[in-house]
């Protein structure tokens, strides 16, 4: 039964348990068990490795490809939506969330904390939306010349908005006093709501760990039928094969919300399953960011600077290397060569490196010349490494 907290004086809510403790168990209101700092600590270190990769990729696409399209704008409005569902299970923490429900007052599950509970779990659908359709218009951004892989993107965008946004009006309709009734907010929940809404979560969780392996499926499926060498189509498959770690978060977290429905105590049981949505969404985020940071890598490994840098400590290794086996020998003086073998010409875009393992390539000559990031051509990094060789040879 759901019960009026406004009916009550407000300092008697303030000691009244919302709970029932466990036989042997003694109600703590003063300074109860919580897990607040786990989950803050595994939340903001999620936020802080998922920046670092977002940054590299917006600085990518804005300054070295120029080419900024919606899956950019859409990544951001991921991370605004990762940022905010931080915030509100932040407030969440310092409040009652992630302490037994025996040691918390009927004053803290008061309105304020049910409306930034129904918060957070809107935002966390929207996160996961826009995580998602993130990924699958990059693939759409760079498979598009596959009509298979073109349908299957769109399928997966047009189900995974759909789903999720259901998700959340259904959380909003169980969760929000019917029209005329806001004195509800200030109710318990009732048990029959509670555990609707744990199997909303749950449900999400479950339809989360199939798009999240129907997302790693497509690029996968699509770049083992690339005329690629074994060795180079492995090395592109692993950088989406980096999305697995998504589904093991979206695995694990669904397994969390499974065992806290039905619960006698839901603060503590499902903060769990709170700070691995965080991770999921970021680390989320974060696969979608690799595939364009390989063009930062690619860009940084044939600067001058780079390559001065990995000549200087090969130099010195070799120094050391030297003196210590044959110092005094003549061998000292081949310490100094250049010990590197000079790269060939890299492709500049993950996209054009798909494009030109195509199968049918035909007709894609000419979309490919048209998109000058992504030409593969000679730096000058080459000719340089070339007469720094020829130099010391002589």
């Amino acid at each position: 039964m759901a019960m009026d907290l406004s009916k009550l004086p407000p300092d008697m809510l303030a000691h009244i348990p919302a709970g029932i403790p466990p036989n042997g168990t003694t109600s703590n209101l003063i300074n109860p068990p919580s897990r607040e700092n786990q989950t803050k600590t595994v939340m903001y270190a999620s936020l802080v490795i998922m920046v670092i990769p977002l940054i590299l990729r917006l600085y990518t696409r804005a300054r070295i490809q120029r080419s900024f399209g919606a899956d950019d704008y859409l990544v951001i409005v991921s991370a605004i939506c990762v940022g905010g569902y931080c915030g509100v299970l932040h407030y969440m923490l310092d409040g009652p969330l992630g302490e037994h429900v025996w040691d918390v007052s009927l004053a803290s599950i008061g309105a304020p904390f049910q409306k930034s509970n129904l918060a957070s779990q809107a935002l966390i659908c929207l996160a996961a939306l826009f995580t998602k359709t993130t990924l699958l218009v990059l693939y759409l951004r760079i498979f598009r010349p596959s009509y298979h892989a073109t349908i299957m993107i769109w399928a997966g965008i047009a189900v995974i908005v759909v789903a999720y946004i259901a998700f959340a009006v259904a959380a909003i309709a169980v969760y929000v006093p019917a029209p005329g009734h806001e004195e509800q907010w200030g109710m318990t929940k009732d048990s029959s709501k509670t555990t609707a809404l744990m199997n909303i979560t749950s449900v999400s969780g479950v339809f989360g760990i199939v798009s999240d392996f129907y997302i790693l499926f497509i690029p996968m499926h699509l770049v083992v039928g690339l005329h690629l060498p074994f060795g180079k189509k492995v090395g592109v498959c692993g950088i989406f094969l980096t999305g697995f770690l998504a589904c093991i978060c979206s695995i694990v977290g669904t397994v969390f919300r499974f065992q806290a429905r039905p619960s006698l105590d839901p603060l503590w049981s499902t903060v769990t399953a709170y700070s691995l949505g965080v991770i999921e969404v970021c680390v989320g985020i974060i696969c979608s960011c690799l595939p364009v940071i390989f063009v930062f890598i690619k860009r940084v490994a044939a600067t001058n600077s780079y390559n001065s840098l990995l000549r200087y400590f090969w130099t010195f290794r070799s120094k050391n290397d030297d003196k210590e086996q044959h110092e005094g020998s003549e061998g000292t003086k081949t310490s100094y060569k250049l010990k590197m073998k000079i790269p060939k010409p890299t492709i500049t875009g993950l996209r054009s490196f798909i494009w030109r393992g195509s199968k049918t390539q035909g007709s894609r000559t000419e979309e490919l010349q048209s998109y000058d990031e992504l030409d593969s051509k000679n730096d000058d990094y080459h000719a340089h490494l070339k007469t720094v060789k020829s130099v010391q040879s002589e």
